[in-house]
C-alpha cells in the first residue's frame, strides 16, 4: 500500500520507461529494476514531476500499456513469413 509521500511510478532516467514496481523506505527509493532497460541504479529514476523538471519530455496522457503504445514504434504486423521445410522426394 502506497503511502502519502510514495509516488505511483517512478520514470527511467536511461529510457524513460514508467516503472511501477519498486520499493519505497524511509520516504526514498530503496530498491527499482526497469524492465525496458536493466537499469537498476535508483538514483537514475525520478517521479514525473522531477523528470519533467529536469528537462525531459513531456509525459502522455497516460502511461503507455504495451510495446507499440510508446512513440517511435512501428504500428502494425512484421513482415516476416514463415516457411515450412522443403519436402524430399523418394526414400530418405
Amino acid at each position: 500500500m502506497a503511502t502519502s509521500n510514495e509516488p505511483d511510478f517512478l520514470l527511467c532516467m536511461e529510457c524513460e520507461t514508467p516503472c511501477y514496481s519498486f520499493e519505497w523506505k524511509d520516504g526514498k527509493l530503496d530498491s527499482i529494476l526497469c524492465t525496458a532497460c536493466a537499469n537498476e541504479d535508483p538514483t537514475l529514476f525520478a517521479t514525473p514531476e522531477e523528470f519533467e523538471d529536469e528537462g525531459g519530455a513531456s509525459l502522455p496522457a497516460r502511461p503507455p500499456r504495451g510495446p507499440n503504445d510508446w512513440p517511435g514504434r512501428r504500428r502494425g504486423r512484421s513482415r516476416s513469413v514463415l516457411r515450412s521445410p522443403s519436402r524430399r522426394e523418394g526414400p530418405i
